[in-house]
């Protein structure tokens, strides 16, 4: 699997990852758990609700990635077997894109993940601090955790440094979990998928990239 992975991926793509972990690791498969409920609440069946973890890549040793305690740098071969890519489907990134974008990414390199910020913005619908959490994070990005901080490197080169037009339609930043990367164009998306795997075998997506799927629609073929 990784080494055909390796032949699709290209810098700037979003890699999605299916996080099956074991109950005894308690802070993972809580967080993990939390997640999936609440994209498959908010945006029902019709994304990969079950893929509960986003990264952004860049080459096989370097795909930035929100874990605890630290945000670090992860290689490809250390990628779960279920996985999804999705590429930005508004241009072509350039070098010069993905060189920014890779700065902004060094940037949260080596920071702790920030258990309190993920709680906060799980709840912030309910609580009515969007718009404080916003601020906080557009201030201080370090406070990023997962797919925000892949969205905010993504923006710091396709939307400049104002971040004016996001990369998601009506999606606030705080908002943003892995499965709004799946939603597809038509449901305000800007990616594409282009390799699915699942439990490290080729998933056949239909239809070429331009296709999203619900997780129950796949069907698996051998890679």
């Amino acid at each position: 699997m990784h080494r055909e992975l390796e032949r699709v991926l290209k810098p700037g793509d979003v890699v999605l990852e299916k996080w099956d972990v074991p109950w005894w690791r308690v802070s993972y498969h809580v967080g993990a758990a939390g997640i999936r409920y609440c994209q498959r609440r908010w945006l029902g069946d019709d994304c990969l609700w079950t893929h509960n973890h986003a990264m952004l890549y860049f080459d096989p040793k370097c795909a930035l990635d929100f874990v605890l305690p630290v945000v670090r740098w992860r290689p490809t071969i250390a990628y779960y077997g279920s996985v999804s890519v999705w590429r930005y489907a508004g241009r072509a990134l350039s070098d010069a894109d993905t060189a920014v974008m890779r700065k902004s990414a060094e940037g949260f390199i080596g920071h702790p993940y920030n258990v309190p910020m993920f709680l906060l913005m799980a709840l912030h619908g309910r609580m009515g601090t969007r718009q404080v959490l916003e601020w906080m994070i557009r201030a201080m990005p370090r406070f990023a955790v997962c797919s925000v901080g892949v969205r905010l490197a993504m923006e710091s080169a396709v939307c400049g440094a104002s971040g004016s037009a996001g990369l998601f339609t009506g999606v606030p930043l705080v908002g943003t979990t892995p499965a709004h990367y799946s939603l597809g164009p038509e449901r305000g998306s800007s990616f594409e998928e282009v390799v699915r795997f699942e439990s490290g075998k080729r998933v056949d997506i239909g239809g070429g990239a331009r296709r999203t799927l619900s997780p129950r629609s796949c069907t698996t073929t051998r890679s």
